[in-house]
């Protein structure tokens, strides 16, 4: 890889994850919750999982790169986020009504 093209792709990189940061100061801001702490309380995971949806679905960056924002084990954890995401705006409109404002669409 030129030195160009790996500059510019770090410049990607670089912008992406400050979206992906602001998206989850928006999220906390929004919830009240803080989307990096280690409780499995329902309320704060489902918020994680939208934060983590918000990101992937908002940026380019790579399921890795999501992971080490989220401090996470494996990006496995981003894919069932995304997926757990998914099926439930699809399926279950209390979730939906719930998270409207969080997930910034109507």
């Amino acid at each position: 890889m030129k030195k160009d093209d790996l500059q510019k792709e770090l410049e990607m990189l670089s912008i992406e994850l400050e979206k992906g940061m602001q998206i989850i100061e928006e999220v906390q801001a929004k919830s009240g919750i803080n989307v990096y702490t280690r409780t499995r309380k329902r309320s704060v995971v489902e918020v994680r999982h939208i934060a983590m949806w918000l990101v992937s679905r908002n940026t380019r960056l790579k399921l890795i790169d999501i992971t080490r924002i989220f401090n996470m084990k494996s990006h496995a954890s981003i894919k069932h986020s995304i997926a757990f995401v998914d099926d439930m705006i699809a399926t279950n409109r209390g979730f939906r009504e719930k998270y409207v404002e969080l997930l910034g669409c109507s």
